[in-house]
């Protein structure tokens, strides 16, 4: 399993109960699809670099990425809105491992 997939299978579930919770800010943390990535694109030069859906297809995670290390989580319902739900600093990739014989993904 990559490190994207651990990212999200972890961090993703966690953070995104703030969006759903329409706690004051996250709704202050949240902008159209086309807008959030514009955004992190003219601030902090970010690019999606992985994405998946939740179980039952009905929300998104996105991981923006920048080469300077910053990063950004960012889920998007189906209404197209989307929220940051996490950001950082220090990015860095790490090299995928071959998975093992007899390991699931």
């Amino acid at each position: 399993m990559n490190i994207l997939r651990k990212l999200a299978m972890v961090v993703v579930p966690v953070v995104a109960m703030s969006f759903w919770a329409g706690s004051a800010g996250a709704q202050e943390r949240c902008a159209t699809h086309d807008g959030a990535v514009a955004q992190l694109a003219k601030k902090y030069s970010e690019k999606v670099v992985g994405r998946g859906l939740f179980k039952g297809g009905k929300t998104m995670a996105e991981l923006f990425v920048s080469t300077s290390g910053t990063w950004t989580v960012v889920v998007t319902n189906t209404a197209g809105t989307s929220c940051i739900v996490a950001s950082g600093e220090n990015w860095f990739d790490i090299p995928a491992v071959p998975a093992v014989v007899g390991e699931t993904s």
